[in-house]
């Protein structure tokens, strides 16, 4: 994981920058037990799922109880991004962000 940035607005964008932090997040938009993730997420070995998990629970984007992962309230924060991120490029996201916060 790389060094978190001083901008608040741009520490989300630093986290779905990760290549698969997006996916992940996408796919825990429901609350989702590894099997059921591993089984969506076929397509990530189980050492990158496992890791990306590691670190998105670190950045307390994401949480696990009892075996249940699920986004946590920063998480949700950031849906609106994933939404962005859907329907935008992250060259656009970027750009709106550079403009708020002056930084990148």
């Amino acid at each position: 994981m790389g060094e978190k940035t001083s901008c608040p607005r741009l520490y989300p964008l630093q986290i779905l920058s990760r290549k698969w932090s997006y996916v992940v997040m996408r796919a825990l938009r429901q609350g989702k037990r590894l099997t059921e993730l591993k089984h969506e997420l076929e397509f990530i070995t189980s050492r990158i799922l496992s890791r990306e998990l590691n670190l998105l629970k670190e950045e307390c984007v994401i949480e696990e109880k009892e075996g249940l992962y699920s986004l946590t309230k920063e998480g949700k924060a950031h849906q609106v991004l994933l939404a962005a991120r859907l329907t935008h490029s992250l060259a656009a996201t970027r750009s709106v962000l550079k403009c708020l916060c002056n930084e990148i």
